[in-house]
């Protein structure tokens, strides 16, 4: 299989420090190495069964912690260039908490839906996942207090049209088995062209700004839409009332 040996390659050449989604994430204390390697050895892999081999899944783990081992001294973090991803045609993002937060590479662990709006569900090299649907964040697992689900329906139609008002929810976990549901009423504002610049690649998107407000609270989100055929290249999206924020950048589409 090719992505072991794109795999192989980046781990050659990554200088850095490799932790899981979940400490990277829900802990603060993450850098990339180890998830991009993962993400680089998935990604050469064409079945949609991407995260069903536990050896092969064993064996890239103790290959990060040997080689990505971080340098105390050193105190630098791996980070990734477009040239690394060379040869790497499956899709990855780059998921960065806010506001400063640290990084982690995903892949996907399973796909369905229709291919105008994908539903992806994406994880790193431990059992924490977020699922996105046509790149809009839908769920997460793993993370404490998570989004079970959302409706983002009328967001998705907004954001076809060019702006509108509208109604979102979520199913969020409280404790460990019940769920509360939190309502939003969000207007979706088009800000104007803007190319931004995606892992050394620019890209021309145009910018929208989301604000929503409910019983519960108030939040905003801000997503950056392809001006060819609609890919969300770049959004900042909540993630849940205990989590915040995360940044989500597609590196591959």
């Amino acid at each position: 299989m090719s992505g072991h040996r794109i795999a192989r390659r980046a781990l050659r050449n990554a200088p850095g420090a490799g932790r899981g989604l979940k400490a990277a994430l829900h802990k603060g204390i993450g850098r990339i190495g180890g998830a991009l390697a993962l993400g680089l050895l998935l990604a050469g892999c064409a079945s949609d069964n991407i995260a069903e081999d536990a050896d092969l899944w064993d064996d890239l783990v103790a290959v990060v912690q040997t080689r990505l081992e971080p340098d105390p001294a050193a105190g630098t973090e791996t980070r990734i260039t477009r040239a690394m991803l060379a040869g790497v045609t499956d899709p990855l993002i780059r998921v960065t908490r806010l506001p400063d937060g640290p990084v982690a590479t995903l892949v996907p662990a399973a796909r369905g839906g229709p291919a105008a709006a994908p539903l992806i569900t994406w994880r790193g090299r431990d059992p924490v996942t977020l699922t996105t649907r046509g790149g809009l964040l839908v769920a997460t697992r793993g993370l404490g207090r998570d989004l079970m689900s959302s409706d983002l329906r009328g967001l998705a139609q907004a954001l076809r049209a060019g702006g509108g008002r509208y109604a979102r929810s979520h199913v969020v976990l409280v404790g460990n088995t019940d769920a509360l549901t939190l309502s939003f009423d969000c207007t979706l504002r088009a800000e104007g062209a803007e190319t931004i610049t995606i892992l050394e690649r620019s890209v021309a998107t145009t910018r929208f700004t989301e604000a929503c407000a409910g019983p519960t609270g108030t939040f905003g989100n801000t997503y950056w839409r392809g001006a060819g055929d609609g890919t969300l290249w770049q959004s900042q999206q909540w993630a849940g009332p205990d989590f915040g924020h995360v940044r989500i950048e597609r590196l591959i589409k």
